[in-house]
C-alpha cells in the first residue's frame, strides 16, 4: 500500500496538472458524462476503439483536484486495454475502495487511491470517473 499521507500532494497534483488525456477529441467511438451533484464535479469520458482495444481515452470537465486526477489515472491505466480488461480493472478499483482484497498489479497507479477509503467525503470525487466508465462498460 502506498503511504497516502506522504505522497498525497505530489501524486494528486501531478495527475491534476497532467494534460496528456485532457480535452475533447475530434472523433471518438464512445462517450459518457458523469456528475457528482453534491459538489458539482462533472466529467465526460471519450473512448476510441481499435482492434478490440481502447486505443485512446480523453476526458473533459471540471471539478476538484481529486476527481480530475482520478480521471487522469483512469485514462492511463485503461488505455490500450480490451473492454474485458477494463471491466476487470474497474471491478478491482471498486472492490479496493470497499476494503476488499485487490490485485495492485492489475490496478497499477490506481492502487494509490486505496488510502482514500479512510476519507469517505472524498470517495465520491475519486469514483466519479470510474463510475462514468462503469456506465460505458454496462452499455457495451
Amino acid at each position: 500500500m502506498t503511504d497516502f499521507n506522504d505522497l498525497y500532494s505530489d501524486f494528486i497534483m501531478y495527475h491534476y496538472k497532467k494534460n496528456d488525456h485532457r480535452g475533447k477529441p475530434e472523433s471518438y467511438d464512445l462517450c459518457e458524462k458523469g456528475s457528482n451533484l453534491s459538489c458539482g464535479d462533472e466529467i465526460t469520458l471519450y473512448l476510441s476503439l481499435e482492434d478490440g482495444r481502447i486505443s485512446r481515452i480523453r476526458f473533459d470537465g471540471h471539478g476538484c483536484t481529486m476527481s480530475q486526477s482520478s480521471a487522469s489515472v483512469l485514462s492511463e491505466v485503461l488505455e490500450g486495454k480490451t473492454m474485458a480488461e477494463a471491466e476487470n480493472i474497474v471491478r478491482e478499483f471498486e472492490g479496493m475502495l470497499r476494503d476488499e482484497r485487490f490485485d495492485d498489479e492489475i490496478l497499477g497507479e490506481a492502487a494509490f487511491f486505496e488510502g482514500l477509503k479512510n476519507y469517505p467525503l472524498r470517495i465520491k470525487c475519486i469514483t466519479l470517473p470510474w463510475l462514468t466508465m462503469r456506465k460505458i462498460l454496462e452499455r457495451e
